[in-house]
């Protein structure tokens, strides 16, 4: 475990060590959930589907970039 991962335990508890790829992959899978349910009509609960995924997506990808910068979590040197 890296120093980053002992400050800061609660992203770590909800993110894990992600990769920048995770994060777009499920920003995507949130945009298009999204652009669905607006083509094929809205509910409630395809639109909040669509923003779990993209808040999901989204938070991956800024801790997948903190990691990348700070050399930290799965971009950590071995």
């Amino acid at each position: 475990m890296s120093e980053d991962d002992d400050r800061q335990p609660l992203i770590r508890a909800m993110f894990g060590r992600p990769r920048l790829w995770r994060g777009v992959l499920m920003t995507c899978l949130g945009a298009v959930w999204l652009a669905l349910a607006i083509a094929e009509g809205l509910t409630t609960l395809r639109i909040v589907l669509g923003i779990v995924w993209s808040l999901l997506g989204v938070g991956y990808l800024v801790v997948g970039a903190y990691d990348r910068v700070h050399r930290s979590g799965a971009y950590a040197r071995p």
